[in-house]
């Protein structure tokens, strides 16, 4: 159980981060200060510093725990599920329903925060899950560039279709390079 102090930490970040978010539906990441965001989210500079390093940095800890979320449902998926599809079905649907994440997306700055976060993040779990048979190296980054392109072109459209669609999508992909590469 969390401690009382460990509890206040949590809350304190928490705060920084909702108001970075906040300040973000106004003010593109570049402009935004460590002194409007500490003022937005009621704390001192030294507090903010005994937490994060930078603006960009309440970003990176965002997408970690997002991802950590991800993971862990996507594990469990996995297990009933083993394909690569299923992971794809996972990650479409929790975008869809963490549609904030969309919305960030759309500022230059975390988008190119995103894509190479996104691009470890994918690379770590073709790895952990032995997705493919392929040891390629450049099969590896075209799979992973290809969904970071996808990923964003669902974005811009509104991800008007569903997971399943999209999951479909890439299983379709994944088949053709399956065909092509053999």
């Amino acid at each position: 159980m969390a401690s009382k102090k460990e509890k206040q930490i949590e809350r304190t970040k928490k705060n920084i981060t909702t108001a970075l978010l906040q300040l973000l539906t106004i003010y593109p990441l570049e402009s935004v200060t460590i002194t409007q965001l500490c003022k937005k989210a009621n704390v001192g500079r030294p507090t903010f510093y005994r937490h994060f390093l930078s603006t960009e940095d309440v970003l990176l800890q965002l997408s970690k725990k997002w991802f950590e979320e991800y993971l862990m449902t996507a594990k469990a998926a996995y297990e009933r599920v083993p394909r690569a599809e299923t992971l794809d079905l996972v990650a479409f649907d929790f975008f869809r329903k963490n549609n904030l994440i969309v919305e960030m997306v759309q500022t230059k700055a975390f988008y190119k925060m995103l894509v190479g976060d996104l691009g470890l993040r994918r690379r770590s779990i073709e790895k952990e899950f032995n997705l493919f048979d392929d040891q390629s190296p450049y099969m590896l980054e075209y799979r992973v560039g290809g969904m970071i392109f996808v990923f964003a072109r669902w974005f811009s459209g509104g991800m008007k279709e569903s997971p399943e669609e999209m999951a479909e999508i890439f299983s379709t992909i994944y088949s053709g390079m399956e065909q092509s590469a053999g």
